[in-house]
Order: structure tokens, then C-alpha cells, then sequence
């Protein structure tokens, strides 16, 4: 078990995730302040949206297909061409 925090859109993620070449991924990243996301609702959509996003083609291309993604404030639907590689937990 290999714990990694870092920012969600570093351009570090790639190197990481070609070191490491984890089985399984667990997304727990998020803007969780309420009062943030409505002051900076850019980087609201960034972190827990687009962050995501990246990070899910990202570990397609490791050829990881073990998604896990806990989220308590949003579902997101995600297309069918990928949805065999995720779990989402809510």
C-alpha cells in the first residue's frame, strides 16, 4: 500500500503513476470547503471536476483498471466507453 497526497492537477501525477504502476487507484481528492467553492467557484470545477477527468485517462493509461472514487456532494456520469474500469462509491 503506497499512500500519495498531491494536488490533483500536478504534472507530477504522470510521473508518479508511471514509477509506481499502482493495480489500484483510490480518488479521494476534493475541494470540500462550501464557502470556497462559492467564493472560487473556478476552482471548484477544476479540482473536483476536471481533476478527476484527468486522472481517470491517466490511470487508463497505465493500463490500470481499478478506479475507486469516493464522493459525498456530486454523482458524475461517466461515458460507457470507460465505466468497466470504475467503482464509484457514494
Amino acid at each position: 500500500f503506497t499512500e500519495i497526497q498531491m494536488d490533483i492537477l500536478s504534472d507530477e501525477i504522470d510521473s508518479v503513476l508511471n514509477k509506481i504502476k499502482p493495480k489500484i487507484v483510490i480518488h479521494a481528492a476534493a475541494q470540500t470547503s462550501v464557502q470556497k467553492s462559492f467564493l472560487r467557484l473556478e476552482n471548484d470545477l477544476l479540482t473536483n471536476s476536471l481533476g478527476t477527468a484527468i486522472l481517470v485517462r491517466k490511470i487508463l493509461g497505465i493500463n490500470c483498471s481499478n478506479f475507486v472514487y469516493f464522493n459525498s456532494g456530486f454523482i458524475f456520469i461517466i461515458p460507457s466507453i470507460i465505466q468497466q474500469h470504475i467503482v464509484i462509491l457514494l
